[in-house]
């Protein structure tokens, strides 16, 4: 390198920016243009090369031969691009055979940030997702599964922690129950004798209607409620459990609970988790807004503001406010959505206007941690993941599907790119050309 290093300051008069551009440019981006341009003409001396898109091609592998990072070589191709650029020529990282090079220099050499590819969220999809989050989840099925069962059986939680689904046939009016061979200190109640317990009229107190949900959510093989039985699962349960009246003084048994508590105790348990609540807002804002990762992270709650149509977002750096219209639909009401969440954060002492509008969740407990990137991503790809949808799904999956679906439904570019913060249509162009694939495609009019 030292020799191309003296032959870069011998060249320095290699180029001449124009009097306005020099204005612009800087004295320091000039001077290391012209001495990579001093550098490139030294090599081609040396090889015998003509100027052209070959040489560069044969300095950018020489340079990476020479033990040269990445971004060195990145930063020295954006100076000849700069110099090519000022004599009014198409830069080189713009020509097939630098390009071609640079893509095997992207896995050699790491030129930059290698952006994961991910699949577009479109709106079908979104919707069954958001559906998912506004439903209870299994484990919420189960705990007003066991609450229900105990309530009608009076069994404990040691028992209902080794209760396996084998054990229970669910009929159509009743289920029949038998208890785990272990001993159980319960009045009434022995060892592999089938428990009947008939249907009631109202399902949402039923437990052969929250036992039939429970399988749907969970499946019915292994234990009903818990993982191996042990101490921890019967924790778990005492837990749920605590909602029901407590044992009386002196004896095993449990007094059952009136139709109106047992309601009570069912339907807190199904409520809405404040991760199930920060999701679907966080789905609802980043897709209906097409929000960056970046945007969504810098959020502050003093950018969203409820109007009688709807959301306006001021989005930091944009230069008009998002609006989202509400929804007939609750489960996808943004206003909605964000009225919840608000709320959640209202009970754990988080809300102000320069407070995040998304926080980091430690288990049920809100933390004032802004979200980060990596939890955005993760947050969309578990949902994506708890709705059943096999991909490739991260928060930039929300602006894409976004994007998509739009163009895909004929709206207006324009109006695409007003909401999606594009500053000029050709932003849209790859998005637009990955949609028309599939809709003129040629397999689809024949039918295939």
């Amino acid at each position: 390198m030292d020799g191309l290093e003296t032959a870069g300051r011998d060249g320095s008069d290699y180029l001449e920016a124009p009097p306005g551009v020099a204005a612009i440019l800087s004295e320091r981006r000039l001077n290391a243009a012209r001495m990579e341009a001093g550098r490139l003409r030294q090599l081609q001396t040396r090889l015998g090369v003509e100027a052209g898109p070959d040489a560069v091609a044969l300095y950018l592998t020489w340079l990476l031969e020479c033990g040269e990072s990445g971004r060195s070589i990145r930063r020295r191709l954006a100076a000849l691009d700069l110099v090519e650029r000022l004599a009014g020529r198409p830069p080189w990282s713009q020509r097939a055979e630098v390009s071609r090079l640079l893509r095997g220099l992207y896995r050699s050499a790491e030129l930059g940030m290698v952006h994961p590819q991910v699949d577009p969220l479109h709106q079908e999809d979104l919707h069954i997702v958001i559906r998912t989050l506004s439903e209870p989840t299994p484990d919420q099925r189960l705990a007003a599964a066991a609450i229900a069962l105990t309530n009608a059986t009076n069994l404990s939680a040691t028992a209902l922690a080794q209760l396996r689904w084998a054990d229970v046939a669910i009929k159509r009016n009743c289920a029949v129950v038998r208890p785990p061979p272990r001993t159980n200190r319960r009045a009434g109640v022995v060892p592999g004798r089938p428990l009947v317990i008939s249907a009631g009229p109202d399902e949402r107190v039923c437990p052969v209607a929250l036992l039939r949900q429970a399988r749907l959510a969970t499946g019915s093989t292994g234990l009903l409620f818990g993982k191996t039985g042990n101490l921890w699962d019967v924790e778990r349960l005492r837990s749920w459990l605590t909602l029901l009246p407590t044992l009386e003084t002196g004896s095993w048994l449990r007094p059952k609970a009136q139709e109106s508590e047992l309601l009570a105790a069912i339907e807190s348990v199904l409520e809405p988790a404040a991760r199930q609540i920060r999701d679907r807002t966080l789905l609802l804002l980043g897709y209906g807004a097409a929000l960056r990762a970046t945007e969504a992270f810098n959020l502050d709650q003093a950018a969203v503001a409820a109007a009688p149509s709807g959301l306006l977002i001021a989005v930091p750096g944009r230069r008009s406010p998002a609006a989202l219209p509400r929804d007939d639909r609750p489960w996808l009401c943004p206003v909605r959505a964000w009225q919840e969440w608000t709320n959640v954060l209202a009970q754990a002492g988080l809300v102000g206007p320069d407070r995040p509008a998304f926080v980091h969740l430690q288990g049920s407990v809100v933390t004032p941690v802004r979200l980060s990137r990596e939890g955005l991503r993760l947050a969309v790809r578990l949902a994506c993941a708890g709705a059943g949808l096999h991909g490739k799904y991260g928060f930039v999956s929300l602006r894409t599907g976004f994007i998509r679906t739009a163009i895909r439904d004929d709206s207006p570019l324009y109006r695409v790119a007003a909401q999606a913060d594009f500053a000029t249509l050709s932003g849209l162009a790859r998005h637009e050309r990955r949609e028309q694939i599939l809709r003129d495609n040629v397999a689809a009019r024949l039918g295939l």
